[in-house]
């Protein structure tokens, strides 16, 4: 489920990620300084299974003032603590790529998107 990078070079890398206020959308792209950070680690598809996550952060002594993680999509549908996957993305020590999951999300509550299309994929918790 999760994957521990190997050093991080002093360089900067680009990652996206999205907040979601009911249909609103706003997009942020920020440039990540590796050597800032204990470790990074990467997890995906948590689809809601925000205990499971942070029991595996237990695990491996995530250090929430020294590490970074990034979730490289899909923290939303199919699991029960979807809300509590979202409330991530408001903590310093995460960051976000949006996946398909969250776009059928922004989609399926907007005008333009096709609600049944998330709701079948696992939304409307």
């Amino acid at each position: 489920m999760m994957i521990k990078t190997g050093k991080c070079t002093p360089s900067s890398t680009t990652f996206s990620w999205f907040i979601a206020d009911g249909v609103k959308e706003m997009r942020y792209y920020e440039k990540i300084d590796g050597s800032k950070y204990r470790n990074i680690w990467v997890v995906g598809d948590l689809h809601g299974c925000y205990t499971n996550l942070m029991n595996k952060l237990d695990t491996i002594g995530f250090d929430n003032k020294k590490d970074l993680l990034i979730s490289v999509g899909d923290l939303v549908d199919r699991g029960a603590e979807n809300v509590e996957c979202l409330e991530l993305i408001t903590f310093p020590w995460f960051r976000a790529v949006r996946g398909n999951h969250e776009q059928m999300m922004i989609d399926g509550l907007s005008e333009r998107g096709n609600v049944n299309h998330w709701l079948l994929n696992g939304g409307g918790w």
